[in-house]
């Protein structure tokens, strides 16, 4: 099994033997560019959860983190589903279409009934708050990588859920 120093060096080797060096260094920069984009997006869905102990406990105790993950999660599948285009004023276009966003059914079987409409308007606070344009972008570029963050974020009954109901 190759370590990772030597899987990049052997990737290079063969992008520089069969002359695809900028591909290669095309595909590292994405990388990079998704991961980064990850990671920052990552940062601003911490702020749903909490981020001190204190934070956290209050969020593990009310619930409200979890319900907003859970109504986030639901937004981004439907954005990724819909394929919405947004115009130039990224956060206007965001926040409108999560305004206009209604729990799916899948969403409603999943969760219970136990995330309301309150758990939308707290996420749609958020997004007002925590969101840029720059960031928004970030986010529809990188949809199903970030789905994917968002569920590990998740507690483990919900990833359950999710796991069984997309089988």
């Amino acid at each position: 099994m190759l370590q990772d120093d030597d899987l990049c060096i052997k990737a290079l080797e063969l992008a520089t033997l069969n002359n695809r060096e900028e591909d290669f260094k095309k595909l590292l920069v994405d990388f990079i560019g998704q991961q980064n984009t990850i990671l920052v997006i990552n940062q601003k869905i911490e702020k749903l959860i909490g981020q001190t102990l204190l934070e956290k406990l209050s969020a593990d105790l009310s619930g409200k983190g979890e319900r907003m993950l859970r109504v986030l999660h639901d937004f981004l599948i439907y954005l990724q589903k819909q394929n919405i285009c947004f115009s130039h004023q990224l956060k206007v276009d965001f926040i409108n279409s999560l305004k206009n966003y209604n729990l799916s059914k899948e969403f409603k079987i999943k969760y219970l009934y136990t995330t309301s409409t309150k758990d939308k308007d707290n996420l749609i606070k958020w997004a007002e708050k925590e969101l840029d344009d720059a960031s928004i972008f970030e986010i529809m570029t990188a949809l199903p990588e970030l789905i994917k963050e968002v569920e590990k974020k998740m507690n483990i009954f919900d990833r359950f859920l999710i796991k069984i109901l997309n089988q």
